[in-house]
């Protein structure tokens, strides 16, 4: 019924406003036209992340201890983190220089916990609860990487926000954003999360090649700043409205 309802009323629009690439695909496949579809991808403020988590990183002394890493966003169901927690697992039976900082809350919390617990993972995957916009930079800061799993959002502002602060990504397919955002190499790398293996692999590439992952999160922020800010959005509604009042 959505889907049928969505057709009608793009039949009725002179112009369309995609926030990404698979939006823009979605938005065809119900009947617009691809000449009227305009992408303004959707963001953040983005100059918040990077100059806050920059301004930290400056105040922060070097240290030698454990890597750091970082998932944000709810602990429910549809995020599926347990996937990342087995990953996890599976480094940590190797090795136990680094840690996994878990930023959100949910109804997924407990059973998160208990996973932790039963596999005796609790120097590894610390859970920190919900945090305010203006506490991430300080996690962020000390990250060598987001571990971003999901098993469906239809975009994910956070991969907006890490890339933003210079953090290299692991970012799931299952979000729409990682098709906007993640270069394969170059700013990050797109991960099938029930591939634990790749994931374990990928984040063990991540601790054993600091300098290159330091590179690939600078090449993320460069990235964002010149590709994905509120006035580029903002100029995709700009161009649609544009190309309506051409006529």
């Amino acid at each position: 019924m959505r889907r049928i309802q969505r057709t009608i009323l793009c039949k009725g629009a002179s112009a369309y406003v995609a926030y990404g690439n698979l939006a823009k695909k979605y938005l065809i496949s119900i009947g617009a036209p691809e000449s009227k579809v305009f992408i303004g991808r959707n963001t953040v403020d983005t100059s918040f992340f990077a100059e806050k988590t920059e301004a930290i990183r400056k105040a922060i002394k070097s240290e030698s201890g454990k890597v750091r890493f970082t998932y944000l966003g709810y602990l429910v169901p549809r995020k599926n983190v347990q996937l990342l927690l087995e990953s996890v697992k599976i480094v940590a039976a190797q090795r136990r220089d680094f840690v996994l900082d878990v930023l959100g809350d949910g109804i997924s919390s407990d059973s998160l916990k208990k996973f932790v617990s039963d596999n005796k993972l609790e120097d590894v995957v610390i859970f920190h609860g919900f945090k305010q916009k203006a506490e991430i930079p300080a996690f962020f800061a000390q990250s060598s990487g987001l571990l971003f799993q999901t098993d469906f959002d239809i975009w994910g502002l956070v991969l907006n926000e890490a890339m933003a602060a210079g953090v290299p990504c692991l970012s799931s397919p299952n979000a729409g954003a990682t098709y906007d955002l993640i270069q394969e190499g170059e700013t990050g790398f797109r991960v099938d999360f029930t591939d634990r293996e790749l994931v374990a692999t990928k984040i063990k590439w991540l601790i054993e090649n600091k300098e290159e992952a330091k590179l690939m999160g600078e090449r993320a922020r460069t990235f964002m700043s010149k590709n994905v800010t509120l006035e580029l959005a903002a100029n995709g509604f700009l161009n649609a409205v544009q190309s309506v009042l051409k006529k």
